[in-house]
């Protein structure tokens, strides 16, 4: 099933609904939809998972992105209505522990639309798998791994390699 995005605001949020499937095929949709709209200055974002079927690792890197663009900042990323699937993935990423998440859509509105100016994606990332904690046991050899992979998603890419 491809990727449908049925975009809507309200306040200054934008509410992108993601419906079917967001795979390696379906992830380019998305991209450019997310970049037309922080082209344009948007910076609060709620993104409505209730009808997402199936995220791959290509549909968390967007994810990710976006996080990183508009978070530390002005702007606000709300994710709601994670089903049962997403959410088991999201938590199997440590997604859970990075992104802001609401039960409906209209508590990531009110949270989007109230959001203050937070600590950073990466910031919440480190916090979130404890790298570079002062005091406390050391992190397992798991949570080193994900963090490593997660800072090296969260890490500007360079420019002389690929896309910027």
């Amino acid at each position: 099933m491809p990727l449908e995005i049925r975009e809507s605001s309200e306040s200054e949020v934008l509410v992108l609904e993601l419906v079917g499937r967001l795979d390696t095929k379906t992830s380019a949709e998305l991209e450019k939809s997310v970049a037309r709209h922080l082209g344009a200055g948007q910076r609060r974002f709620v993104l409505d998972l209730a009808g997402m079927e199936y995220v791959s690792s290509a549909g968390l890197r967007i994810f990710l992105m976006l996080g990183k663009k508009v978070t530390g900042g002005s702007g606000s990323l709300v994710l709601c209505n994670l089903n049962a699937q997403v959410k088991e993935v999201f938590d199997i990423a440590g997604f859970t522990r990075l992104f802001k998440l609401a039960a409906t859509r209209a508590e990531a509105l009110a949270r989007g639309a109230s959001a203050a100016p937070g600590a950073s994606l990466a910031g919440r990332a480190a916090a979130a798998f404890g790298v570079d904690a002062p005091e406390g046991p050391p992190a397992s050899a798991e949570v080193r791994e994900l963090a490593a992979r997660a800072a090296a998603l969260l890490a500007p890419r360079n420019s002389g390699k690929g896309k910027p």
